[in-house]
Order: C-alpha cells, then sequence, then structure tokens
C-alpha cells in the first residue's frame, strides 16, 4: 500500500490489493523457481514497497532463508520503528538507497511515481541486480485512463504496453513474461475518467485499498477478481495480449 493511502487504525484492505498481491506473490515465486538449485537463500530488493504488507506475505511463499529489503524514500523515522517492530525475521526497512546487489527486484507500482523513470531504473538495474537478476515491474496502463486518481497519487504517467516494453529493453533487461492486469476493471476506470472530463477536476474522497463496505462484499470482489487474475496468468503463458488497468512484465538483467 502507498503509504498516502493509509488509514490511521485498523481497516479492511481493498479486493483490488489483496488480489494484486496474490498474482504477484505467485509471479515472484514462479520465477525464483527458475534459479539454480545450489543459489542459495535469494535476497529480495521490494522497491516503493510502502507499508511492506506485500512484501511480507511474498516472503512466506519463497524458500526458506530468503530476505526482503523494503525501501521507500518515504519513510519517516517514526515509520521505520514501527514496521521493523511488527515485521517477520528476514525482512526489513529502510529510506536511504540500498546497498549491494539482488537476485530479485519487485518493482510494482513505482515508476509511474518517478519523473524520470527510465534513469531510475537503468541505475537500479546497473548497481543492484547482477548478470541472470530477475526484476519484476508492473504500472498502470493506457495513458487515456489517466483521471484524478492519478493526480491525488502522484502518477506522472500511465504507460502502453509497448512503451513499458521499450522502457525495460532499454534498461538492460530481457522480457521473459508479459501482460495485462485487472482487464475486468478497465470500463470502470473508463467510466470514472469520462466523469472526471464532465465535472471538472476534483479531491479523491479517500484511500483507495481501504474497503469500505465489510467483509462479506470484499469475498464476493475477491472471487470475482480471482477470475480476473486466473486469465492474466493464462493469458501470459501463451502469450496473448488482453488490455488490463494494469501492466507488468517479468525480465532478467540480459548481460
Amino acid at each position: 500500500m502507498d503509504l498516502r493511502e493509509r488509514p490511521q487504525g485498523a481497516f479492511l484492505r481493498h479486493p483490488w490489493e489483496t488480489s494484486r498481491c496474490r498474482f504477484f506473490t505467485r509471479v515472484l515465486t514462479r520465477a525464483l523457481d527458475r534459479r539454480p538449485r545450489r543459489a542459495g537463500p535469494p535476497r529480495i530488493l521490494d522497491a516503493g514497497a510502502g507499508d511492506g504488507w506485500l512484501a511480507a506475505r511474498a516472503l512466506h511463499r519463497c524458500p526458506p532463508g530468503t530476505r526482503i529489503v523494503c525501501w521507500d524514500e518515504g519513510y519517516t523515522e517514526a515509520e521505520l520503528a514501527n514496521l521493523a517492530a511488527s515485521a517477520p525475521a528476514g525482512m526489513s526497512f529502510r529510506r536511504d538507497p540500498p546497498e549491494g546487489v539482488f537476485d530479485a527486484m519487485l518493482l510494482l507500482d513505482v515508476l509511474e511515481h518517478v519523473e524520470d523513470d527510465r534513469g531510475f531504473l537503468g541505475a537500479l538495474v546497473a548497481e543492484r541486480l547482477p548478470p541472470g537478476g530477475v526484476a519484476i515491474v508492473s504500472v498502470p496502463a493506457w495513458p487515456a485512463l489517466f483521471s484524478q486518481h492519478d493526480r491525488d497519487l502522484g502518477h506522472h504517467r500511465r504507460y502502453r504496453p509497448r512503451e513499458l516494453r521499450a522502457l525495460l529493453t532499454g534498461c538492460g533487461l530481457e522480457i521473459l513474461e508479459t501482460g495485462g492486469l485487472f482487464h475486468s476493471l478497465v470500463p470502470l476506470r473508463m467510466a470514472e475518467g469520462l466523469a472526471d472530463r464532465l465535472r471538472g477536476p476534483a479531491t479523491d474522497d479517500g484511500p483507495s485499498h481501504q474497503w469500505p463496505w465489510g467483509p462479506g462484499s470484499a469475498r464476493v470482489a475477491e472471487a470475482l477478481l480471482a477470475l480476473d487474475t486466473g486469465i492474466s496468468h493464462l493469458c501470459a503463458r501463451f502469450g496473448v495480449g488482453v488490455p488490463g488497468l494494469s501492466c507488468w512484465a517479468v525480465c532478467k538483467r540480459s548481460d
């Protein structure tokens, strides 16, 4: 969860976030399974990790001994202390740039927040990802869907799939797998963008990752989104491009 979206106190996470977590946890574990058996426990960087919720759940699915470094320049000292106090073994948080190299990097809905996305990603790949290391990247898709919600979250852009592919290959990454995600939500975001244009700019009402309608409806929404993400896995496996609210890729450093 983006730090600016995290509410105070207890809350119910949005089905979008829980479904996204399950999807990318599966993508990550499948990517790690490709590593040589004698490579040892992987070291993973979660760039723009927010509150670390996804990283903590991914850690439980990773090989024993895996270490995940959650890096976010937005952490305050108080947040670092609170997050570290509740973090599982093998997981750490930092605000300063990471050190060393990593077997895998997660950049999930991060690049759209960075003005110089090519410079940011290129430096991470060159300095923190060894040859053969894996990068898993997701970004919001389709510039035509850019709305007030994107502005409120500090997004500089949304990406066409070909633009994401060009960015990744231009930063020294070889794309192994790519696809769309949350196909069923595209019409809803189109309607939101149309409403923006009709009513003019408005302020977002609250954290998009907080589900306001109770756990029963959340379970129904999660079941529907599970079908959506299942389609994403299937389409990526067969190389079929289906537009989604997000686009994603699994890559490895090519040199």
